[in-house]
């Protein structure tokens, strides 16, 4: 009985993050045409550089989510409300005291490099140094959302998480038309708009964890001390695999700007849009069915845990290929829809020939 029930309870949280994706990606997809239209190939290639910066250093961040929702995940599984929130309350003190790590990396390791080795245009040196900074406050507020994202997911209050999404999608689409009829620096108005909408986010999730999760309430006190040596401990692990991921993405970005310029980044931030829409429609199943994973585990349900775990990875692999094959072969046609035709040409030429 209690197996069909969580299965059900994946199956709803499947279609909430599901109907969350096709609207994101519907929108995500043509607000980057926006975008792209609107600041041109070096403003593009200049943003995605530029972000990437701060990007790399924020990958201490990715091993301290994934341990939050682990150790939140295991607290529900044992059913310790008390344990729930010692996890919760420690998850906002490190990430605090990490975002302003990050910040301070930032603002000294990475102003140095951004000025004195990226290849940017002498007129656009004024606007890449205010991104920068919008792009600083904006992952602040991405590293102190986090944990509460975490919590929303762990609870597995999907329909939530799906209509924050999608609230942040529809404002930046909003905030991308902006762009267009803006007389002001479209560069620095485009970073300004983010930061706005990372501010949104970071509230709405404070609002929603508060109102609707008990353990969110209240003084967020620290009664187990070793937490902190064990979530840390824990995020150890995964440290190397996140810098790796992060000098992957980010770092060979950067690498493009250094020898080609910001029009071969922006051919290359279009293409990694497509490339994210593609990885998140496995991931939307992944996120549900995660938290039933762990929490079967920290039940003792081993027989449950295996039999989900085999059935999540053969249905991701499915999920992928039903995706990743139709883009595959017309990969062309879906950029020559979505964007401008001699935007198209132009980049092709300039990032790939």
């Amino acid at each position: 009985m209690s197996s069909n029930r969580n299965n059900r309870k994946i199956a709803r949280n499947t279609m909430f993050l599901y109907a969350r994706m096709f609207v994101t990606m519907l929108f995500g997809i043509y607000t980057s045409r926006i975008v792209l239209e609107a600041l041109g190939e070096t403003n593009f290639g200049i943003y995605n550089v530029v972000g990437g910066i701060v990007i790399i250093l924020n990958f201490l961040n990715a091993t301290l989510v994934a341990s939050t929702q682990r150790y939140i995940n295991m607290s529900l599984g044992e059913r310790s409300a008390s344990y729930t929130k010692d996890v919760f309350s420690a998850a906002i003190k490190i990430h605090h005291v990490l975002s302003l790590i990050i910040v301070l990396l930032a603002e000294t390791i990475g102003f140095w490099f951004m000025n004195t080795v990226l290849t940017i245009p002498e007129d656009r040196v004024f606007a890449a140094n205010v991104i920068y900074q919008f792009s600083i406050v904006t992952v602040f507020l991405s590293i102190n959302t986090s944990p509460l994202q975490a919590m929303v997911i762990s609870q597995e209050k999907m329909g939530y998480y799906a209509i924050l999404s999608m609230v942040s999608t529809f404002a930046k689409f909003l905030f991308a038309y902006y762009l267009l009829v803006t007389m002001q620096d479209r560069l620095i108005v485009y970073g300004g708009t983010l930061c706005l909408v990372g501010l949104i986010d970071y509230l709405l999730y404070r609002i929603i964890c508060s109102r609707n999760i008990e353990v969110c309430r209240g003084k967020l006190a620290v009664k187990d001390k070793s937490i902190y040596k064990s979530m840390l401990s824990f995020s150890s692990w995964a440290l190397i695999g996140s810098l790796a991921g992060s000098l992957s993405n980010q770092g060979i970005n950067i690498l493009l700007n250094i020898f080609f310029g910001p029009a071969v980044n922006a051919a290359r931030g279009l293409a990694m849009t497509f490339n994210n829409y593609v990885y998140s429609f496995v991931a939307n199943f992944t996120i549900a069915v995660n938290p039933q994973i762990v929490k079967t585990y920290a039940s003792n349900e081993y027989e449950s845990m295996y039999d989900l775990l085999l059935k999540s990875i053969k249905f991701s692999v499915f999920l992928f290929a039903f995706l990743a094959f139709p883009v595959l072969f017309t990969a062309k046609l879906l950029q020559k829809s979505e964007m401008r035709k001699d935007i198209v040409i132009e980049l092709s030429y300039k990032g790939f020939g």
